[in-house]
C-alpha cells in the first residue's frame, strides 16, 4: 500500500470511528430518564419559534388571543338617559345640531365589536357598557357606567371612530317620509303655518304605553304596551311642536309642552324638585351678559358647578327679543321657556341635556361664532 492509499484509508477509518461514537452517545441519551430532553416546539406556519416560546405557559401550552365580544346591553331606562347625554356631548363636540345625530338601537350595536380606546376605569367592580351614535357615515362609541351605586351616570366618548360601510341599517329620512307627512298634516289642521318649518328631532323610540308616552287625559290611565315609533320635534315660526308616533304614521299624537314658566323662581323650583339634580343658587352675584340690559338669578347645576343665568320677562316675545341681544363670548347656549330666558355659560353636554327638557333652545352662540369665524 503506497503512502497516498494509507492516508485515504486512515481518513476513512477516522470518519467511521467518529460516526460510531456519535451513534453510541445518542443511544446512551435515549436510555436515560428523558429529563434533559424535550421535543422541539410545534411551529405554526407563519409564526416564529420565539413568539410560541413567549406565549407558552409553564405546562408548555400556548395562550390564545381572547375573543372580542360586545359589552352587555344597558337597561332601557339607563339607555335612554345615556344616549341623551351622549347625543348632547357629540353635538357639542362636532358643533352640530342634535337632529343630525342618530342613536343606534341596541340590537344594531351588537353588530359592532367593543370600543378599544375608551378612558380607563380604575375601579374593577364598575361594569362599563357601550352605546353608539352616528353622524353621517361615522359611528362614535361611548362608554357608559355608574361610578358608584346611585351615582350620576358617567358617559365618556371613546377615541376610535368607525365608518359605516353599509353593513349597519340606519333609517334614512326618506324611510320616514310617511310619518313626517302625518305630522305636517296635523300641524296644518291646528292652524300652524309650516312654510319654512323642519323636523329638528326625528328619533326612533319604543313607547311603553298606548298613549305613546304623552300625558293622559283627565281621569284616564294609559294601558301598558311596547310600541315602536318615533319622537318628532317640528319647528315652525320660531316655535317647537313635539309629536309621538307609531312606526307607520297611522297614529300621531301631539304632546304639548305646557305653558312654560312665568317667573325665574318657578323655573328654578322645577329644577330643584328633580332629585337627580344638584342646584345651587349663587349668593351676592347677579347674572349679567354683554348686550343684555337686564340682571337675572345665577345658579350652578350639577356637582361641577356649571353656571346658568335665569331671567324673567313680561311675555314670551320679550324673552325671545332679549335672547337675540346677547353678545357675550362666555355664553354657549340660550333657551326660552315661555317668559323665562335661560343662559347656559359653559358648553356642558350634561347641562344642555337638562335644559332641553324644560325649555326650547333659541340660539347656540358657540356654533354661531364658529360659523362666523
Amino acid at each position: 500500500m503506497d503512502r497516498t492509499s494509507r492516508i485515504a484509508w486512515g481518513r476513512g477509518t477516522g470518519l467511521m470511528a467518529l460516526l460510531l461514537a456519535i451513534t453510541l452517545l445518542a443511544a446512551c441519551g435515549d436510555g436515560d430518564d428523558g429529563e434533559d430532553s424535550a421535543p422541539p416546539p410545534t411551529i405554526t406556519p407563519g409564526v416564529s419559534a420565539e413568539v410560541v416560546a413567549e406565549d407558552a405557559d409553564e405546562t408548555g401550552d400556548t395562550t390564545s388571543e381572547p375573543v372580542s365580544t360586545p359589552p352587555p346591553l344597558l337597561a332601557e331606562a339607563l339607555f335612554v338617559d345615556a344616549t341623551a347625554l351622549a347625543r348632547a356631548d357629540l353635538a357639542a363636540f362636532l358643533e352640530t345640531s342634535l337632529e343630525t345625530i342618530t342613536i343606534l338601537e341596541p340590537d344594531t350595536a351588537l353588530l359592532l365589536s367593543a370600543p378599544m380606546d375608551c378612558p380607563d376605569i380604575t375601579d374593577e367592580d364598575v361594569i362599563p357598557y357601550a352605546v353608539y351614535l352616528q353622524h353621517g357615515r361615522f359611528i362614535y362609541p361611548y362608554q357608559v357606567y355608574e361610578p358608584s351605586p346611585g351615582a350620576e351616570l358617567a358617559v365618556e366618548r371613546c377615541e376610535d371612530v368607525r365608518v359605516d360601510e353599509g353593513v349597519l341599517y340606519v333609517p334614512t329620512p326618506d324611510a320616514r317620509a310617511v310619518v313626517l307627512d302625518a305630522v305636517r298634516f296635523d300641524l296644518e289642521e291646528r292652524g300652524v303655518d309650516i312654510a319654512g318649518g323642519a323636523a329638528r328631532t326625528f328619533q326612533a323610540i319604543t313607547w311603553t304605553d298606548e298613549a305613546l308616552g304623552c300625558p293622559p287625559g283627565p281621569g284616564t290611565t294609559p294601558v301598558p304596551a311596547l310600541i315602536d315609533g318615533y319622537l318628532v320635534i317640528y319647528t315652525a315660526g320660531g316655535l317647537s311642536y313635539e309629536y309621538h308616533t307609531d312606526a307607520t304614521g297611522a297614529r300621531v299624537v301631539f304632546c304639548a309642552r305646557g305653558d312654560g314658566y312665568e317667573s325665574a323662581e318657578a323655573f328654578i323650583s322645577a329644577l330643584e324638585a328633580d332629585e337627580n339634580l344638584d342646584v345651587t343658587r349663587v349668593p351676592d352675584e347677579a347674572a349679567a351678559y354683554d348686550g343684555l340690559n337686564a340682571q337675572g338669578t345665577l345658579i350652578e347645576l350639577t356637582t361641577r358647578g356649571y353656571r346658568v343665568g335665569v331671567f324673567a320677562f313680561a311675555s314670551p316675545d320679550e324673552a325671545r327679543a332679549a335672547a337675540a341681544l346677547i353678545d357675550d363670548l362666555d355664553v354657549s347656549r340660550i333657551f326660552v321657556a315661555s317668559q323665562v330666558l335661560i343662559v347656559q355659560e359653559e358648553n356642558s353636554p350634561q347641562v344642555y341635556s337638562v335644559l332641553l327638557q324644560h325649555a326650547e333652545e333659541v340660539r347656540a352662540p358657540v356654533i354661531e361664532r364658529r360659523d362666523a369665524g
